[in-house]
């Protein structure tokens, strides 16, 4: 099981983090295959995100997942993006991938509870920024634990982050940028697939 070969006794936000450094190592070296696969996933989360919210699926976002699957093989990746001076508004990313006509920023929460505040609506006010300076389409992706997510939903004090969450997606926020809440256990059988490619 390819859970086996990052787990070797860590706790959970070790588990994560060693989970997303590997995300974050192939999709930013040449492994197109495994950038197409992500993308695909990258899709699905989007779709789930947005049944779990009920908001409306627009052409706009399906052709979005399309571009990028198209530009898969052209497609760039840094990470750990941010500079000093956007700290106050929020990160860029943590991965920022790139494409011809889009952007996808990816903030990966593995040591804590994810904050709506400094999470996600500072780092849209960033991302909604270098949007509009490169001309391209923008998707903001919050990468977080399954097990986390479930867990805090629970706890009436992390509640409020949910709550706020929704309702930013339903009324406040600008649908040129999409949302996706992706989960860190979903990515397991990407990287056993790209294992068995070798």
């Amino acid at each position: 099981m390819v859970i086996d070969r990052f787990n070797h006794g860590l706790d959970d936000s070790n588990l994560y983090l060693r989970i997303f450094d590997y995300l974050a190592y192939e999709l930013t070296t040449s492994n197109s295959w495994l950038r197409t696969r992500f993308f695909d996933l990258l899709k699905k989360a989007y779709l789930n995100t947005c049944e779990t919210f009920y908001l409306p699926v627009s052409n706009h976002s399906l052709e979005t997942f399309a571009h990028l699957k198209r530009d898969s093989d052209i497609a760039s990746a840094e990470y750990d993006l941010y500079d000093g001076k956007r700290e106050a508004d929020g990160k860029i990313a943590v991965i920022l991938m790139s494409t011809p006509l889009t952007i996808v920023a990816i903030e990966a929460i593995t040591d804590r509870n994810w904050q709506f505040k400094s999470d996600v609506e500072n780092n849209l006010t960033a991302i909604m920024q270098l949007s509009q300076t490169d001309e391209k389409n923008a998707v903001q992706v919050l990468l977080v634990s399954k097990k986390l997510w479930e867990q805090n939903k629970r706890l009436p004090e992390e509640m409020a982050n949910y709550k706020r969450l929704r309702n930013h997606l339903r009324h406040e926020r600008n649908q040129q940028v999409l949302f996706v809440v992706l989960f860190l256990e979903d990515l397991l059988p990407l990287f056993e697939e790209d294992v068995s490619t070798y």
